[in-house]
């Protein structure tokens, strides 16, 4: 007897049809008579009389059919307790980019000890896919800026504001200075990461120079940091990124970051729906702040 048998049996007995009960289960209606079939094989009884007319239950039948619901229903409330037991259990985190998830590891290692029942979930995605599945509540928090929000029914808790920075490689004739101006970069090609990953939307107040720098210059559009950093080392250009999007080991790279200081600092926090743990969100709120006095101190 298998959960398939119990399903086409109770659906067959709330009808009385097997055409019926074939079209509720998107069965076909010789595989809704096969598993009755097999049922009754089992079971050493008919459960149902079927004739051109109509199907009528068995007084067998209709014993099973009150023990066929329980079971059914035990077997529903069962898998939910588990998928309740997985969803409190489970932290999933939001973030778009490696770099982020890379600074994380502080809160992880903080968790494990903490909170031993609770195992944390990654999930590294762009802007887009992250406000749907915060939306969704398929993650219960995630990384990003305030920009990200902006007309959704997601709440914002603002962490710190941080710095817009060129990377570029140890070469490159701005790698000496402390600090830039966008009128530096001049002729510097630029690679630009697409909308879905930056907060650099039509409002911010630099995206128009950027529009005009890439009509006078070979700039290129990207899609993930990583994707740069064989183009910065070998020359192509810099790549304009806010801190949080830095890897903590740039250095190693061969690639050195300058703030750019007409470029105003982005709102960084925490982004989510509904907190379900308050201890533990506090937990989160001051390591994410930590992890931000972090990259403060690490960056110039």
């Amino acid at each position: 007897m298998n959960d398939t048998e119990l399903r086409c049996f109770v659906a067959v007995a709330d009808t009385l049809s097997f055409t019926k009960a074939a079209e509720r289960l998107y069965f076909s209606v010789p595989t809704v008579t096969h598993h009755i079939q097999m049922l009754e094989r089992e079971l050493a009884t008919e459960l149902f009389v079927r004739t051109k007319q109509k199907v009528t239950m068995t007084a067998a039948g209709r014993v099973f059919y009150i023990n066929a619901k329980q079971l059914l229903s035990q077997e529903r409330l069962a898998v939910q307790n588990v998928k309740n037991l997985q969803a409190d259990k489970i932290l999933r985190i939001g973030c778009t980019s490696n770099s982020e998830a890379f600074r994380l590891i502080p809160l992880l290692k903080g968790l494990k000890t903490k909170y031993p029942s609770v195992i944390p979930e990654i999930h590294v995605e762009n802007y887009d896919a992250v406000l749907r599945d915060l939306d969704m509540e398929l993650i219960d928090f995630a990384l990003g800026s305030k920009t990200m929000v902006e007309g959704s029914r997601l709440e914002y808790m603002k962490l710190c504001p941080v710095k817009v920075y060129i990377a570029v490689n140890f070469q490159n004739p701005l790698a000496a200075r402390k600090s830039v101006i966008f009128e530096d970069l001049g002729d510097q090609p630029l690679l630009l990461m697409s909308p879905q990953m930056v907060p650099f939307n039509d409002n911010y107040p630099i995206t128009k120079l950027f529009t005009t720098h890439a009509a006078n210059n070979y700039d290129k559009m990207i899609d993930l940091e990583a994707d740069a950093f064989p183009l910065i080392i070998a020359g192509y250009g810099g790549l304009i990124i806010p801190a949080y999007r830095v890897p903590p080991h740039i250095k190693e790279l061969g690639i050195v970051v300058i703030p750019v200081m007409d470029c105003p600092k982005i709102s960084y926090g925490l982004m989510y729906k509904k907190l379900k743990d308050e201890q533990l969100w506090d937990y989160i709120v001051e390591s994410c702040k930590d992890i931000c006095r972090q990259v403060g101190s690490q960056l110039p």
